[in-house]
């Protein structure tokens, strides 16, 4: 075998058959490289799920006690404007007054925004190194303590700057610890396991939303009772960020990830990172349904506390008694979700459940009573399930194996565009008319609608052809 004099490729003989090229990703679009991956044992999905339960805590943590502590801080709020004319449900007397929504909305919003930047970037960068602890571990064990530090400084927040400065820092950081959700998924499981896996995980959400809705808001109730406003959900707050170091850091050592061999690749521009994405086919149409599905689920549930509490006028305890153990139904969901998903079109299966999360919706936006709150809330998670699992499990397959980082977090961008959307819209919406939560269900109920209209352009690589 000689070489070219200008060339550093391997020049062949004329007869024989010649050995095709080397093979970048982007030229495989249609083989889903992820599904090579060995099985898991027991133990690594164990220790997978116990890593998640933790994220979800955090997760909770932000969409049930920040909501809470915001609402407390910015009650006194509001923005007047007198205008020229008068507006019908608006300014009937010619004076528009925007509510504390709007502000709490743009503070939640943090947590998406930052996956513009966090998510992506981690995605590359894990994609393209390696340390002693692997890949995407690496990012779990130094991002977990960082947001552990800001959930323990939380309640000694005195002023609003001081709650921004501190969200500010653990969102960002929440979400580099969120963007090894798909690629962890697609490295370490092949895809006949994704949906058992994409299960256990979603066992341990529900036990950490479980966690936090029950105990956590009844330990803020209680705090808040013998305490007054002093150091306001404390309880919980720490409680999240020793599970962040104890699970989500310490768990990470043990994920053991294998290493790949090392891929030449071309330098990544802006272009290049947007024709990579392009080139796998369905996966643009896959990311407009995660925009459409964080939408759908933060106008539908980013106010669900502040709906049950100031629309509904409930108090915590008894928000935290009527909603505090309904995510432990989901549990039996959960199972027969990841077999199905395993076993179905799992395009099929996620336009039913974006049907069933409108009808959920439809009841919460008719609920006059934490009982018809609880059976909105029932119905919204059953169909959370069934989309997480059935999403994560279909878009994993989707890429090529040297990419894995680098495309989850350009799906990523996706979603948390959609969730940036809707806290500030649905926000500005509900600010708009008095701090009426309750305009929330009839956007989500429109989002799921929508989904199904772009799934239908969506195949399960696992299908037959038809």
């Amino acid at each position: 075998m000689s070489r070219t004099p200008f060339s550093d490729e391997p020049r062949f003989p004329s007869t024989g058959p010649r050995p095709a090229p080397p093979m970048r990703d982007s030229d495989a679009p249609h083989a889903p490289t992820t599904s090579e991956v060995p099985r898991a044992g027991a133990g690594r999905i164990l220790i997978f799920a116990l890593i998640f339960f933790g994220l979800g805590v955090t997760e909770e943590v932000s969409n049930n006690v920040l909501p809470l502590t915001l609402q407390r801080m910015t009650a006194d709020f509001s923005w007047s404007v007198d205008l020229p004319f008068r507006l019908p449900g608006l300014a009937p007397d010619g004076v528009f007054t925007m509510g504390s929504a709007l502000v709490i909305g743009l503070v939640l919003a943090l947590n998406p925004l930052f996956g513009f930047i966090a998510q992506p970037l981690v995605g590359v960068l894990s994609d393209r190194v390696w340390t002693r602890v692997g890949r995407r571990a690496f990012f779990l064990i130094t991002g977990a303590p960082v947001v552990a530090v800001c959930l323990f400084l939380v309640p000694w927040a005195s002023a609003l700057w001081q709650l921004v400065v501190l969200v500010v820092i653990y969102q960002f950081f929440q979400d580099v610890l969120w963007g090894s959700d798909h690629p962890l998924l697609a490295d370490l499981f092949p895809s006949r396991q994704r949906g058992i896996v994409g299960a256990a995980i979603g066992v341990a959400y529900q036990l950490g939303a479980v966690f936090v809705t029950r105990a956590g808001l009844a330990w803020t109730a209680a705090h808040e009772r013998t305490h007054g406003g002093d150091l306001f959900g404390a309880p919980i707050y720490w409680a999240a960020a020793a599970i962040q170091v104890g699970l989500v850091m310490g768990l990470a050592f043990f994920l053991w990830e294998r290493r790949l061999p090392v891929m030449k690749r071309p330098r990544l521009t802006p272009g290049q990172y947007v024709r990579d994405f392009r080139a796998q086919p369905g996966l643009v149409r896959l990311g407009w349904v995660n925009f459409l599905r964080a939408f759908m689920v933060t106008a539908g549930t980013g106010y669900l506390v502040l709906f049950g509490t100031v629309t509904l006028a409930a108090d915590k305890a008894d928000y935290a008694r009527a909603m505090g153990w309904l995510p432990l139904l989901a549990l039996v969901f959960v199972w027969p979700a990841g077999l199905l998903t395993d076993r179905l079109a799992r395009d099929r299966v996620l336009m039913a459940a974006f049907l069933l999360s409108a009808v959920g919706y439809a009841v919460g936006w008719m609920a006059d009573s934490l009982a018809w709150l609880s059976v909105a809330f029932v119905i919204t998670r059953l169909a959370w399930v069934n989309i997480e699992i059935g999403y994560k499990s279909l878009v994993s397959d989707f890429y090529p194996v040297h990419q894995v980082g680098q495309l989850a977090g350009a799906i990523n961008i996706f979603y948390a565009s959609g969730r940036t959307l809707a806290l500030v819209s649905v926000g500005a919406l509900i600010g708009a008319f008095g701090n009426d939560y309750r305009l929330a269900w009839p956007v989500a109920i429109a989002a799921a609608l929508v989904s199904i209209w772009v799934l239908r352009g969506v195949r399960d690589p696992r299908s037959p052809s038809p």
